[in-house]
């Protein structure tokens, strides 16, 4: 596996750093800090004192991003694999994006301040981005991570499923984890005669969820993980919300069915809905 680690000088950038001692070692490892330069409106207007006044900025931007790193890779026990530590220029959720992708990341990993849904549609979101844009899987962490024991993986179907089974099937964690694997039905069959109607599809498609879910629950127990089925009826995001509250696992797995293209940012979307109602790390999977 490849890791980017994404610092920017939170603390929750030095939380996603101190969860790689939860993770497999690293083929490579890469800590990334983007400076994202400010720039004059009109460069060709500028004056020589400028120029070196802007020079100066980004010499000093650049000199604290290499500390912050460094001090990211400081907090790393032996073991990890190869580290390399980087800065670059540019606006963050741009240079990860594109460094993940050239540097054929398999896992980023990175801190999430928690902004709230108004907060993120107005002003975007770094961790929200990445998460959305990413062609890799992403761990978002809001909260430190002392263990990694209770994982929570929300499967929507045999896409879902399959994308799961591939990452874990690499076995990305230091230690032996207990999976539940949860699927969440909804069924819009209405209220009084007209649902009375349709309980006996109901009842069949939630047992065939039952069966999906013990399938996929039976296929990582070869791997082997200690697997449970569970199986919901009710909203997608806010039950498996509800059932994490009750749980308390230690990370959250979830799908993502987004594409790399700004004008379908599905702001709607579970896996955003996720994203912004827990404080719980989730692992976004492609």
């Amino acid at each position: 596996m490849r890791y980017l680690v994404a610092i920017d000088g939170s603390d929750q950038a030095f939380d996603a750093a101190r969860v790689l001692t939860h993770l497999s070692p690293s083929e490579h490892t890469l800590f990334l800090h983007a400076v994202d330069i400010p720039r004059p409106s009109y460069p060709a207007l500028a004056s020589d004192t400028a120029q070196e006044l802007y020079h100066n900025v980004e010499l000093r931007m650049r000199e604290k991003g290499e500390r912050l790193v460094q001090r990211a890779v400081s907090l790393l026990p032996n073991g990890v694999g190869l580290v390399e530590s980087r800065v670059e220029g540019g606006s963050a959720a741009e240079v990860i994006l594109s460094t993940a992708e050239r540097e054929l990341i398999d896992l980023i990993i990175m801190g999430a301040r928690g902004l709230g849904p108004a907060q993120a549609l107005i002003f975007g979101s770094v961790s929200l981005r990445v998460a959305t844009h990413a062609s890799c899987a992403v761990l978002t962490v809001p909260v430190p991570m002392p263990a990694l024991r209770r994982v929570l993986l929300a499967v929507e179907g045999q896409q879902d499923a399959g994308v799961a089974l591939q990452f874990l099937t690499r076995k990305p964690f230091n230690h032996p984890v207990e999976v539940y694997v949860l699927t969440v039905l909804a069924l819009p069959f209405g209220e009084g005669e007209e649902k009375t109607v349709f309980e006996p599809l109901g009842d069949m498609t939630l047992r065939s969820a039952q069966q999906f879910v013990e399938d996929i629950a039976g296929r990582l127990s070869t791997l082997p993980y200690c697997a449970m089925p569970v199986s919901k009826v009710g909203p997608p995001a806010a039950t498996i919300l509800t059932y994490a509250e009750e749980l308390r696992p230690d990370l959250i797995i979830i799908g993502s069915h987004t594409r790399n293209t700004i004008s379908r940012f599905p702001l709607g979307s579970i896996s955003h809905k996720i994203l912004h109602g827990t404080r719980l790390p989730v692992l976004t999977l492609r």
